[in-house]
């Protein structure tokens, strides 16, 4: 038996549509490249070097922040030999609170327990 296909006339004039726009946007491409080659020959070179370097300075900065994130929001206890991932940054009292406590005695992780400022 033979496949009786349905065709869709909507969905085939979209089709058609679409190809004529993308050969369209194609032949504009083309016509520029070809007025312009020498302005995008000069062009060229210099936009990838501005793309590069703030490519860098983007990766600096991101670097840079997640540092900063790290060092706010991770405690090394030293006893133990592993980080202490905090909910928050500590503040001047709460370093009091801890250096206190932990001169008495106690162990960093029940004191960042105690506070509440573990992850």
């Amino acid at each position: 038996m033979k496949d009786n296909k349905v065709i869709d006339l909507g969905k085939e004039l979209r089709k058609e549509e679409r190809r004529k726009k993308f050969e369209d946007f194609k032949r504009k491409a083309k016509d520029f490249w070809d007025d312009n080659k020498v302005y995008i020959a000069v062009a060229a070179p210099v936009a990838g070097k501005v793309i590069l370097e703030t490519v860098k300075l983007v990766r600096r900065h991101h670097a840079g922040r997640i540092e900063l994130r790290n060092k706010d929001l991770r405690l090394y206890d030293t006893s133990l030999g592993h980080y202490w991932e905090l909910k928050r940054k500590l503040n001047n009292s709460d370093w009091v609170t801890i250096n206190r406590r932990r001169n008495l005695g106690e162990s960093l992780g029940d004191i960042l327990e105690e506070m509440r400022v573990l992850k």
